[in-house]
């Protein structure tokens, strides 16, 4: 037995071939079956009948032909169309704006050329509603149907001859072209103000501002020259979905206020599988008024703050809770230096090592950061005197589990004694 693709049935029966694999899956193809991905189709299998006819009556097609003449014979739509527009040349420039295909074509000339609409403008022009030839006007309310429009041409339109839509269209978009060219020139526009509509470019400052921040859920503001920079940021998240908007700001007599509102992703929603960083970012006019930024949605509750500091300094070391300024990895350092950074851990406690290149612990201690918000904290580390300069010394920052007593938050680098 001989097989055919459903691509060649589908060319054999003059259906899609989508149809076929449609009538394979429903079994109503006769001994087609499937070998690996494809359908194998016997040759002789019969094109299944149609299983939307359940009367057994074929409905006949409608005809989209105009009304013809007398005698009976049909003339078809774009020839009606082509003699329409011959009709109705010398009297109007029609608007290719409104005219996107020829069934809009000709239901625009029907209805606008046709119809008795007194005064209607077209380029400065009023259309005349009535055959050039034997000056008939189409005396046809505009109630009617679109039949009603056909029947009412004059019969002597329909024996106008005249070329191909193709060249018709094509001589009218030129002829749109040159009175368009040669009509008053508009006036140029008005060149945009410098800068409108972009985003102007953030300072160095603010940008590095931004980068620090962005691991971190805080909240800050900051003055740069007369701007006052609003900042939100709502930290590392695993995924997609989250998000922080900063809504209108309201300058009251002793106070800024910051709306937030933040958004998780709902149980079950798509997202990006990869790290995020939500943030925003405001500006507005530098004023000597507190900043209070009230939060909503899903951080209604408490929104952190830096605690014990104006601003963020550039952060060289870091873990999730623990944010270092001083002493930057593989720093030179004297022997009397400092530790400070900000901190957001339980009960605020960061722990510290310093130890040398045997192991040998050279100075620790503990200092307070701040649990709920970022709080700032310093400390002052010593070396002693039979550390030789140069040698290369190891700090260790960290907190200890409340549960267990494990090292968490740890950061862990390299310095050079001076």
């Amino acid at each position: 037995m001989k097989y055919m693709t459903p691509k060649e049935a589908a060319e054999k029966w003059g259906i899609s071939q989508r149809r076929v694999h449609t009538l394979c899956l429903e079994g109503r193809i006769r001994d087609a079956k499937r070998h690996g991905w494809i359908w194998l189709i016997p040759e002789m299998s019969p094109k299944p009948a149609d299983a939307r006819i359940k009367s057994g009556r074929y409905i006949k097609p409608k005809q989209h032909t105009a009304a013809g003449p007398a005698d009976g014979s049909v003339i078809p739509r774009y020839r009606l169309v082509e003699k329409l527009c011959l009709a109705s040349r010398g009297h109007k420039t029609l608007s290719l704006s409104r005219i996107h295909a020829e069934r809009d074509l000709y239901r625009y000339l029907l209805k606008e050329i046709f119809l008795q609409l007194p005064n209607m403008p077209i380029y400065g022009r009023t259309a005349r509603p009535m055959c050039p030839t034997c000056s008939t006007p189409a005396g046809v309310k505009s109630g009617e149907s679109l039949r009603a429009w056909e029947q009412a041409i004059p019969s002597c339109m329909r024996k106008l001859e005249g070329r191909s839509l193709k060249k018709l269209l094509f001589v009218m978009v030129i002829t749109v072209i040159l009175l368009a060219g040669c009509g008053r020139q508009a006036a140029p526009p008005t060149p945009p103000p410098p800068d409108a509509g972009q985003n102007q470019p953030l300072p160095a400052e603010i940008e590095a501002w931004i980068e620090d921040s962005k691991t971190m859920f805080l909240a800050q503001s900051r003055k740069v020259d007369n701007t006052l920079y609003l900042l939100v940021t709502y930290g590392e998240k695993p995924t997609g979905g989250f998000t922080v908007e900063i809504g209108e700001v309201v300058v009251a007599a002793d106070k800024i206020s910051v709306p937030v509102v933040f958004r998780r992703p709902a149980p079950g929603e798509m997202v990006t599988q990869a790290l995020t960083y939500p943030y925003d970012l405001e500006t507005m006019e530098a004023l000597d008024l507190p900043v209070e930024f009230v939060p909503s949605g899903a951080e209604e509750y408490l929104l952190p703050a830096l605690v014990g500091i104006d601003e963020l300094l550039p952060i060289v070391a870091d873990s999730t809770g623990i944010k270092l300024f001083a002493p930057a990895p593989e720093s030179v350092v004297s022997r009397n230096f400092v530790l400070e950074g900000v901190a957001n851990v339980f009960e605020g406690n960061v722990q510290y090592k310093l130890q040398d290149r045997n192991g040998r612990l050279l100075d620790s201690g503990f200092t307070t950061g701040a649990m709920g918000h970022w709080g700032y904290f310093r400390a002052e580390l010593s070396v002693p005197g039979d550390v030789a300069a140069g040698e290369r010394l190891l700090l260790d920052v960290f907190t200890e589990s409340a549960k267990d007593g494990s090292l968490e938050e740890q950061i862990l680098y390299g310095i050079v004694l001076r």
